[in-house]
């Protein structure tokens, strides 16, 4: 027994380690999608 509680703690733990990392992968793709895009909505702005 003791050894499938220590299995789920592991893979809660890695789970939740992927979790983290795919929450901070979608945080530096949004800030890159800002980066490109406010250049191009101020040139819009200045060209109208």
């Amino acid at each position: 027994m003791p050894c499938s509680g220590n299995f789920s703690d592991v893979s809660v733990a890695s789970t939740s380690l992927m979790r983290v990392a795919q929450t901070e992968a979608r945080g530096i793709i949004v800030v890159m999608k800002l980066t490109m895009m406010t250049p191009m909505r101020i040139c819009i702005v200045y060209e109208m």
